[in-house]
């Protein structure tokens, strides 16, 4: 429970690393040709949530890779997709960083314990994610995730 004292800190930095998956991406857009940090097209993500919260969608999402050049404490990649108020980012593992899974859900926040991130799969280089893991609100209320994301068209460089 401890490791919820993060919560805000992840969540905080989700605007940070996502744009609006609902938007096209811009025509020519292409992951060879985008800086560092860019959010990259062709992802699609698949979302359950049941049980404190209850969600379910599938569609378009994101992946932002980490700058290699940075020295900064930071997810080699950062899935994200949203929709009806509810957004989803997964974290992998990088430089100093464990992985993780957050989720918005209008007004309330939840997150996978940090201490057992067993039921979450995100590779760096921003090909795939799969998650099934429970996550918790500030309250202590569970609900069950399960999210995979699919990059592989469009995410690697």
């Amino acid at each position: 429970m401890a490791g919820l004292a993060l919560l805000p800190l992840i969540i905080g930095g989700v605007s940070a690393c996502s744009g609006d998956t609902e938007e096209e991406p811009s025509a020519g857009a292409s992951s060879a040709t985008e800086e560092p940090g860019a959010p990259t097209s062709g992802c699609r993500a698949e979302v359950r949530v049941t049980g404190a919260v209850q969600a379910r969608w599938e569609g378009k999402a994101t992946v932002r890779l980490a700058d290699p050049q940075s020295t900064d404490s930071a997810p080699s990649a950062v899935y994200t997709t949203s929709r009806d108020g509810n957004q989803l980012s997964v974290y992998s593992e990088g430089d100093g960083f464990e992985t993780a899974a957050t989720l918005a859900a209008g007004k309330r926040n939840f997150a996978a314990d940090p201490s057992d991130t067993s039921g979450i799969e995100a590779e760096t280089d921003g090909t795939e994610a799969q998650v099934d893991t429970t996550i918790l609100d500030v309250d202590g209320e569970e609900s069950r995730l399960r999210a995979e994301f699919d990059c592989s068209g469009g995410s690697a460089r």
